[in-house]
């Protein structure tokens, strides 16, 4: 007998844990993509400047190497690195919470 009560008792759960489920939210799907293509835009923005910017480090390092100026040469190019480092971060975590509220917005309870 006890065993009967406990499968019925999972059959109960069961059928009230498809009753609490919920259709995905639209408006949750719609901020979570606009969150990640945000976020996207702005790696490619912060990469396309990086490309542009630090395209010509090598000349820049050359001939600070050549002058034996050290660091009041490099210090730009090496802040403009770690700028746009921090920059590309920023802008994968913004893309990655667009991806979590994209993706708990399918979730049902």
């Amino acid at each position: 007998m006890g065993r009967r009560v406990q499968e019925e008792r999972a059959e109960n759960l069961s059928i009230g844990a498809a009753s609490e489920m919920s259709a995905p939210d639209g408006v949750g799907r719609l901020i979570g993509l606009g969150t990640f293509l945000i976020g996207i835009s702005l790696l490619l923005v912060v990469f396309y400047w990086a490309y542009g910017s630090l395209g010509s480090l090598d000349q820049v390092l050359k001939d600070a190497i050549n002058r034996g100026s050290g660091w009041n040469e490099l210090s730009y190019p090496i802040a403009e690195m770690l700028f746009a480092f921090l920059m590309s971060w920023i802008s994968s975590l913004i893309a990655g919470h667009g991806i979590n509220l994209y993706g708990a917005s399918l979730r049902r309870k």
